[in-house]
């Protein structure tokens, strides 16, 4: 057997320099890491009855209704899974806070009481 030779300086060199690669690299990849969130627009809120749900906003919680409208189409199919969907929507405002409250519909226009139940994944 052998004896065990101390190994050149040059190796503990470049052993180090790859140590020190290997760290700065894990350094830099966490100080890279994307922009922190700043801001929020809204907040959605599925509705059984997008009317009522606006009455209670508006008069019990004091939210102020900004715009309402009713969106469908491929684009919507897509996004949320479901052939024929329909989303009737109310933007609340509440000082700089906003809500969006979403009531689902079936083609028939038949309402939804969740997005599941109009077929949307979870």
């Amino acid at each position: 057997m052998r004896p065990k030779r101390p190994r050149p300086r040059a190796h503990w060199s470049a052993a180090g320099a790859l140590a020190f690669c290997a760290l700065a690299a894990m350094v830099s990849s966490a100080t890279t890491l994307p922009a922190p969130i700043t801001a929020v627009d809204s907040v959605a809120v599925t509705v059984s009855d997008l009317d009522r749900a606006v009455d209670f906003y508006s008069k019990v919680l004091t939210f102020e209704k900004v715009s309402e409208r009713e969106v469908s189409g491929e684009a919507y199919e897509h996004l949320f899974g479901v052939f024929g969907l329909r989303v009737r929507s109310a933007r609340m405002r509440l000082g700089d806070e906003y809500l969006e409250l979403q009531q689902f519909l079936d083609g028939g226009g038949t309402a939804r009481q969740t997005a599941s139940e109009a077929g949307c994944a979870a």
